[in-house]
């Protein structure tokens, strides 16, 4: 959150009263408090030392997501790996189960 002006190669400033907003959510809702079992398991697969900056660096990630074919992610409905919702129907109510998965056909 402290150098948005280059957030991953883009530029995603914020205005102070939004910033405070959006890291009192990260807070809250960080898989360091979860007891959602995806949570869990991601912050074991991280190590103590340098722990990865994108999800997608995360081992427990990686791993979960080995078998999905890059293709995928390149659907119009996907667009990116960092588009949770389009197959983790419920993520933005932090749920990740198996079973609510569904990958868009297109």
């Amino acid at each position: 959150m402290n150098s948005l002006n280059d957030h991953f190669g883009d530029d995603a400033s914020i205005n102070d009263a939004a910033k405070k907003e959006i890291e009192a959510f990260l807070v809250t809702y960080a898989a360091e408090t979860s007891r959602e079992e995806a949570s869990i398991k991601f912050i074991r697969s991280i190590g103590k030392e340098n722990p990865p900056v994108k999800i997608t660096d995360i081992p427990y990630w990686k791993e979960k997501h080995r078998p999905i074919h890059q293709v995928i992610y390149q659907r119009s409905s996907v667009k990116s790996k960092i588009n949770c919702v389009a197959c983790h129907k419920l993520a933005e109510s932090g749920s990740f189960e198996d079973n609510d998965i569904r990958i868009p056909k297109n």
